[in-house]
């Protein structure tokens, strides 16, 4: 087909220069026999013959260009769908490459070579950003990296996936409208989607493997630095260290695999929420884990932690840190979570929750420490008010306050509230201001116990929603 239309465009090509030409002739010919008189029978075949080659010629001309213009536009729809294809290919490799989180030998040249053949088809600037996406993503997704907190974070690896995206947009569209901010949003989106819904990890099937006696273990355990005052026992595969009396737990074990850390705080979703944006893993309400990425655990066979563990000096100091670090999260959620219990054990947040009230624990976004207990009220007329309980640190001394402010940010907000209710005779001033605009509703020493913490919680609670009661029914 390629050769026909050749041979037919060279063609076309020799023959519209003769067309030309005889014009020429013909013009000569026609001038000639106007000046000369000649019979006019020759003049009208001459025009009419002048005209019909005139048409031919100009006809010959658009079916020419519109044949260039038909071979030019193949040619772009075969470059399109090949670029297409690669693309697509290249995305596939990519996911293939990371979904087991480690990239072997055999795929690391694998995704050069994709890399390279992406290229034939794409500007070097473009190569270059693909390139940079590219090993972002990996790092996220494959690091041995204990220390980077990004590992399998969801909003980083959408985000650089749709910037990935866009470097074969450039290629593929001449001009597409791109809105950063709706694609931040996206990736942001995914990740609290995945922070919500996240895959179980299921009671493992107990399997005979090598174990340690008594004593080894107990020694294994001292050389982890595990607390005196958590119970640790050896199980399946793994061990759990437990708190005696109390709720949290870590625990290590072998499951899909490889080697996993645990920790959970009974079934508080908040828990597990922090630890996953903090180490990266998975999620089951108040569970939280992950596989052991660093060196030597992704490697480990199953049934051989212990053993090694016992024998390798590196080894125990990974675990010991991992112990370390979640021992300290469960001990600092503890006090918050103490008081959302005695407030569940009384009734308030079965009640409130009923009248758009909503209680949490909330985590620094930056380091996903645990900071407070909040209790919000959905109430867009009040400002949508908020209560945050937490210890605070003022000249060396240390105390719980109940702090009030409002997710709309308005001052006026909060002083309509806080002079309804004092109108009304149902509370008194706040006792100072903090951070700004947000006022200090009450101080309770350090060592104040839950049930007073709860109590003082509840009260105020009871005050602002008997207010909004009254206040809608005077209206």
């Amino acid at each position: 087909m390629m050769s026909r239309k050749n041979n037919n465009s060279n063609g076309s090509r020799w023959l519209i220069p003769f067309l030309v030409a005889l014009i020429a002739v013909l013009f000569i010919s026609l001038f000639v026999s106007t000046i000369w008189n000649i019979n006019n029978y020759a003049q009208q075949f001459i025009t009419a013959l002048l005209g019909a080659i005139v048409t031919t010629v100009i006809t010959l001309l658009l079916l020419n260009g519109q044949s260039d213009q038909e071979e030019k536009k193949e040619k772009n729809s075969k470059v399109f769908e090949e670029k297409l294809h690669i693309y697509k290919e290249y995305l596939e490799k990519l996911c293939e490459v990371v979904k087991d989180r480690q990239v072997t030998n055999e795929e690391k040249i694998q995704l050069q070579f994709q890399t390279a053949y992406t290229a034939m088809h794409t500007s070097d600037a473009h190569v270059k950003d693909i390139s940079i996406c590219t090993s972002i993503i990996l790092k996220l997704l494959c690091s041995n990296n204990s220390s980077d907190n990004s590992y399998n974070n969801a909003e980083a690896i959408q985000t650089q996936l749709f910037n990935l995206v866009r470097c074969f947009e450039d290629e593929l569209y001449d001009s597409k409208e791109n809105n950063e901010d709706l694609r931040k949003t996206a990736a942001k989106t995914f990740a609290e989607m995945f922070d919500q819904f996240d895959s179980d990890k299921s009671d493992q099937l107990a399997t005979t493997v090598p174990s340690l006696d008594d004593t080894d273990f107990a020694a294994l355990a001292s050389k982890l630095n595990c607390p005196t005052d958590w119970e640790c026992k050896q199980q399946v595969d793994g061990f759990r260290l437990q708190r005696k009396y109390k709720t949290g737990a870590v625990e290590a074990g072998f499951w899909e695999g490889h080697y996993y850390i645990q920790a959970e705080y009974g079934e508080f979703s908040d828990f597990a929420k922090a630890l996953k944006r903090k180490y990266g893993g998975r999620r089951s309400y108040g569970i939280w884990w992950r596989h052991i990425t660093e060196p030597g655990f992704y490697v480990i066979k199953q049934g051989e932690m212990l053993s090694l563990l016992s024998q390798n000096g590196s080894m125990q100091k990974v675990m010991s840190d991992w112990i370390n670090k979640l021992v300290k999260d469960i001990e600092s959620f503890e006090p918050y979570a103490n008081w959302w219990q005695w407030l569940k054990d009384k009734g308030v947040i079965d009640e409130y929750s009923q009248k758009n009230w909503k209680f949490w624990i909330w985590a620094d976004d930056d380091t996903q420490e645990f900071k407070c207990l909040v209790c919000d009220f959905e109430n867009a007329e009040l400002g949508r008010p908020f209560l945050d309980t937490y210890y605070r640190e003022e000249n060396g001394k240390k105390d719980i306050v109940i702090v009030l402010w409002n997710r709309d940010d308005n001052e006026e907000h909060t002083k309509n509230l806080l002079n309804g209710i004092a109108a009304k005779g149902i509370f008194r001033e706040p006792i100072g201001t903090i951070e700004g605009n947000r006022r200090i509703l009450c101080s309770l020493p350090e060592t104040a116990t839950n049930e007073v913490v709860a109590e003082k919680l509840s009260e105020i609670i009871n005050c602002i929603n008997t207010y909004q009661v009254n206040t809608n029914s005077d209206i």
